[in-house]
């Protein structure tokens, strides 16, 4: 059998691309005798994407030496350079890690008429918000065949209430998926009363923490990566830079003499103004002794976090990891309209497990940063523990009423 794992994960995001090699690799382990790969398709609207066309073009840009020369100096301030390195290394972790298919899907029709899967796994991440071109392929709306099966896994909505006009769209795609799950538990209730059905949607956990603390200890030691050596605080920040200053006075006053700070490539525009990036850059360094490593990619991303004394963020995934990797942490929510709509999950998942001491509404909490104590991650692990062996068992069940010869010694541990 042929398994497509349809995702989020050819783009420069550390998460997407994370949880998509972790429910990749639980897929192969799970189906041992069926070939697993993520399905290659080009989400050009939002400019992430890494194998989409405005990025083959800016490839093709930079091969001319002369305006290689005239960019890097234009642009030096916006570390273009550092956002290459970046790609090339995120381009070769779904090559080598993630397993992306050779053939790139760049529009749904293309899929459903040259589809190879017999089986697509749809998830994790924001697969079905409507306001993202993604949920076009995600939800296999167009796909002709009716015999190919269907299940999500953590399937992430983005959306508490569904516009009508996409209902036409939505409700009869995800009324022909064999098995939904989704990754918060607010939105089993919203997807019930869409489709009608009481019961039939669970919630799970995301793939990073289906993946075990056992298997990203063994992924750190055949990674290895010198990014994470040093005594230094690890800052993930996807909100607006200027927003920074305050955390990194307060790891400042704290004694920490090495920051390290990795933010989305396009925060460090900050809005285009290469004079702003300049006084931010310069600030970030002089006044806080904060580098940033525009650089890492996804190997390089989990080595930052796992060896920091110390994490700050405003990241579900760096909340996810922080509990992984036992590092003392402090999770910023609801701090702009954008990160809104990321709060609710991760305040769900701290009120269920017991993560109160961790996760944090607003900055006015910045300044007291509890840098000596680390959380008790035991006691909340056992909580997360059995949310992961009860998510695995579905997913196992799931696949198996879909046709898929399961192994039944596929690590709970």
């Amino acid at each position: 059998m042929n398994i497509g794992l349809l995702t989020t994960a050819t783009q420069l995001n550390y998460g997407a691309t994370l949880q998509a090699m972790a429910l990749r690799e639980i897929l192969a382990e799970l189906a041992p005798h069926d070939h697993v790969e993520a399905v290659n398709y080009d989400i050009t609207s939002n400019g992430e994407e890494l194998f989409g066309a405005p990025f083959r073009r800016l490839m093709r840009f930079w091969e001319k030496p002369a305006l290689k020369r005239l960019a890097i100096r234009a642009l030096c301030p916006l570390r273009m350079q550092d956002h290459r390195r970046r790609r090339a290394r995120t381009q070769r972790f779904l090559l080598d890690k993630v397993r992306v298919g050779t053939t790139v899907f760049h529009e749904p029709d293309d899929l459903w008429e040259g589809n190879p899967y017999d089986l697509f796994v749809v998830g994790s991440d924001q697969v079905w918000r409507y306001q993202n071109r993604a949920h076009l392929f995600c939800l296999l709306s167009g796909l002709p065949d009716p015999s190919v099966r269907r299940i999500s896994y953590a399937a992430s909505l983005g959306w508490s209430e569904l516009p009508e006009e996409f209902r036409k769209e939505f409700v009869p795609a995800l009324g022909k998926f064999d098995a939904i799950s989704v990754r918060e538990p607010s939105a089993v209730p919203v997807l019930e009363r869409l489709l009608g059905e009481q019961g039939s949607i669970r919630a799970v956990v995301d793939p990073t923490i289906l993946y075990g603390r056992e298997r990203w200890r063994t992924f750190l030691r055949n990674n290895p990566s010198d990014a994470g050596a040093g005594d230094y605080a690890f800052v993930y920040w996807l909100h607006r830079t200027d927003g920074l200053f305050p955390i990194l006075k307060g790891l400042k006053d704290k004694g920490f003499r090495d920051i390290r700070v990795v933010l989305p490539w396009y925060r460090t525009l900050l809005g285009g103004s290469i004079s702003a990036a300049k006084r931010s850059f310069a600030r970030m360094a002089g006044d806080y002794g904060a580098r940033l490593c525009v650089s890492a990619g996804p190997v390089e991303f989990v080595h930052l976090l796992a060896n920091a004394r110390y994490v700050v963020a405003n990241s579900f995934h760096a909340l996810m990891f922080s509990l992984l990797f036992d590092k003392p942490a402090r999770i910023f929510v609801g701090l702009d309209k954008e990160r809104d709509l990321m709060a609710p999950r991760m305040v769900s998942f701290a009120e269920r497990h017991g993560l109160e001491g961790v996760v944090f509404s607003g900055l006015e909490n910045h300044c007291d940063l509890p840098v000596g104590a680390s959380h008790d991650y035991g006691r909340v692990w056992e909580s997360v523990e059995r949310d992961r062996k009860n998510s695995l068992d579905w997913l196992r069940a799931s696949l198996e009423n879909c046709g898929v010869r399961t192994a039944s010694d596929v690590r709970k541990d």
